[in-house]
């Protein structure tokens, strides 16, 4: 094939990482408006309140986690230690600007607890090696992939306690 392909030495990472904790940020302004509130407002803590729209935006990552490498690899394959594709940057990009944004809002409204804290540094910092690595770009997305297809059940599980609705059977579901 003659497509020239965007390699990894071909850009900078500022406009993605900027455009994505920017989208992030609006989908948590947006999903405060249009979100069913997590029960009576007067009887919601703060805590379970900011815990429950966190969540909100952690699927909204979780989905896009999934999906966009989906996307690399039917449209490029899966190829180990493949010099990293400009694909394989703004998937990275979307993943890094999530953490620093979760970060930033469970930081600011205290719902920050300590292993979430560890995950998110770890997370970020293994994650970050990829910026300073031009190849195994398919390995980090195949990382994310996997690891985002068991976190839909562990964000409802913290959304069904936000709601105080750990007696339902989906709940009991996720928990087993």
């Amino acid at each position: 094939s003659n497509k020239k392909v965007k390699m990894y030495s071909d850009y900078y990472y500022v406009p993605e990482m900027t455009f994505f904790l920017s989208f992030y940020t609006l989908v948590g302004i947006l999903l405060r408006k249009v979100a069913p509130s997590p029960g009576k407002i007067s009887q919601v803590t703060p805590y379970f309140y900011w815990m429950y729209y966190t969540n909100l935006v952690s699927l909204v990552h979780c989905a896009l986690g999934i999906i966009l490498p989906a996307l690399v690899f039917y449209n490029y394959g899966f190829e180990m230690n493949r010099k990293a594709l400009y694909a394989h940057h703004v998937v990275m990009c979307n993943c890094s600007a999530y953490f620093i944004y979760d970060f930033i809002m469970e930081s600011y409204y205290g719902i920050l607890e300590p292993a979430t804290a560890v995950h998110h540094v770890a997370v970020f910092t293994l994650g970050g090696f990829y910026f300073w690595n031009p190849y195994g770009g398919d390995e980090y997305l195949m990382t994310l992939f996997l690891g985002e297809l068991a976190n839909p059940f562990l964000i409802l599980r913290t959304i069904y306690k936000s709601m105080r609705m750990t007696h339902t059977k989906s709940f009991t579901w996720i928990e087993a």
